[in-house]
């Protein structure tokens, strides 16, 4: 499983041949997986606007872009629909270690 790196969070919508459509987007980065490639490499995830408390466990609610500001910099796992789609996201908790009052 991929582990993605949020870097960046977009949301638009428009219209497509009189079929209104709203998506947020997730722009991550990787590690590079090519044979002769080094460091890493971006892509592009679609979420639904409808399917983003969804996605991210949020239960009901309206959301807006700002609300999500605190992804930027997270790592996460992301899911897929058979289409691609983003379906599910996943954002890894950072450890951080607990100071049991020993001294170094």
């Amino acid at each position: 499983m991929t582990e993605y790196k949020i870097i960046g969070i977009a949301e638009k919508d428009g219209n497509f041949q009189g079929t209104p459509w709203h998506n947020m987007y997730l722009y991550c980065t990787y590690p590079a997986t090519a044979k002769n490639a080094l460091g890493t490499e971006g892509v592009k995830f679609k979420i639904k606007w409808n399917d983003v408390p969804q996605a991210f466990g949020l239960g009901s609610g309206v959301f807006k872009l700002a609300d999500f500001i605190q992804l930027v910099g997270k790592k996460a796992f992301i899911y897929f629909d058979r289409y691609g789609t983003a379906t599910e996201v996943r954002v890894i908790k950072e450890y951080e270690p607990k100071n049991n009052g020993n001294k170094s």
